[in-house]
């Protein structure tokens, strides 16, 4: 099973990872990107909310790619700041966490 970290770097700037067990109730959202504080709030399973480990991980790696995206510069195509395209933001953290979890062998054994 995959593990969130404590904290990773993106650009050499250290992220901090940390669970917010209001902020669904507080910002209605599972997981929320906090650049001013280069953090990422995840909300966990709780007894009301439960929350599959799968949801949890999709939910981080869909907040990794807002601070990749806010950390490239607001990145646009067109007139579209792909740190704000919550939808493709989803698919990359599904994709991601599906990689991961689906990887197999070594190929440089």
């Amino acid at each position: 099973m995959l593990k969130i970290p404590k904290s990773f770097k993106i650009f050499e700037q250290t992220i901090s990872v940390v669970w917010e067990e209001e902020l669904l109730n507080n910002a209605n959202a599972v997981g929320q990107a906090q650049y001013r504080y280069n953090t990422i709030a995840l909300q966990p399973s709780t007894v009301g909310k439960p929350r599959t480990h799968e949801q949890i991980m999709s939910n981080f790696w869909h907040e990794v790619f807002h601070f990749i995206f806010f950390y490239l510069g607001d990145y646009t195509i067109g007139k579209i700041k792909l740190r704000r395209e919550e939808r493709l933001l989803d698919m990359l953290g599904l994709v991601m966490h599906q990689i991961l979890v689906s990887s197999e062998g070594d190929i440089s054994s």
